[in-house]
């Protein structure tokens, strides 16, 4: 049997609207952040996340997130409190701020309907030292971002707050579409 060989144009055009990556390209920095602030609104929802990121499908973007995941608790392993930017720093925060989620919900609230992720984050949880991560988020610098500034919101004692308040994961606003511009 003879097989046509397809042209690079011809297998572009079968992967437009499939679930195949077409984007292969190096995650950027905002990328990740975007993908953070996904994940804060969607959890473990892959595919949402997916749809919101364009170009990357599911496996791709929960691959990446627990690459940022695997390489923040290194950074807590190893007590590294070394960033290069304002992004970084939210990676950080955020990350930490799911270990606490995780460490802090009774078993009754983990959702066992995607039990393979579950299962696999709290693995990697379970390999961090809790202590290490509490000294590792008294020592990292606060996140300052615009968002922040412009609010001017007085943060309250933390002595007064309890556990699952001390650690909750950094607010960031997510871009929303303006619904008010739609066409009739």
């Amino acid at each position: 049997f003879f097989f046509k060989q397809k042209t690079a144009y011809e297998i572009a055009q079968r992967l437009v609207g499939s679930e195949m990556c077409i984007r292969d390209s190096p995650w950027t920095e905002q990328e990740e952040v975007e993908l953070l602030r996904a994940h804060q609104k969607f959890r473990n929802s892959w595919a949402d996340i997916a749809a919101t990121l364009g170009g990357r499908n599911n496996n791709v973007v929960k691959n990446k997130f627990y690459t940022i995941f695997r390489k923040v608790s290194q950074k807590i392993e190893r007590s590294d409190l070394t960033y290069t930017s304002n992004n970084e720093l939210f990676k950080m925060h955020y990350i930490i701020g799911v270990i606490f989620q995780y460490l802090h919900k009774p078993p009754a609230e983990i959702d066992h309907t995607r039990k393979r992720g579950t299962d696999y984050t709290l693995k990697l949880i379970e390999k961090l030292n809790l202590e290490k991560v509490c000294e590792f988020k008294g020592k990292l610098p606060t996140l300052e971002t615009e968002v922040c500034a412009k609010e001017q919101k007085a943060k309250p004692d933390p002595s007064s707050l309890k556990v699952s308040e001390k650690y909750a994961l950094p607010t960031l606003p997510i871009a929303q579409k303006d619904s008010s511009k739609r066409q009739p």
